[in-house]
C-alpha cells in the first residue's frame, strides 16, 4: 500500500521530487473542492502551490 504524505505548506519551498508533486497536487485538489473566496488564505495558497506544480512540471514533464 502506498504511503501519502503530507507536506507543510505553511513553509513554502519547491518541490524536489514527484512524492512533493503529488502531495502538492493532492493540496490543489482538496483547495479547488473548498473553492475558496478570491483574496483568502486558501486562495493565495491554490495559486501559489498550483505555481509550484506548473514550475516542476516545466522542469520534469517538457513537451519540445
Amino acid at each position: 500500500m502506498a504511503t501519502t504524505i503530507t507536506l507543510d505548506f505553511a513553509k513554502p519551498h519547491v518541490l524536489r521530487n514527484a512524492r512533493e508533486y503529488k502531495a502538492a497536487v493532492a493540496e490543489i485538489d482538496r483547495l479547488l473542492d473548498e473553492d475558496p473566496a478570491r483574496g483568502s488564505d486558501a486562495y493565495n495558497n491554490l495559486e501559489f502551490l498550483s505555481v509550484l506544480v506548473e514550475a516542476y512540471e516545466d522542469d520534469h514533464y517538457a513537451v519540445d
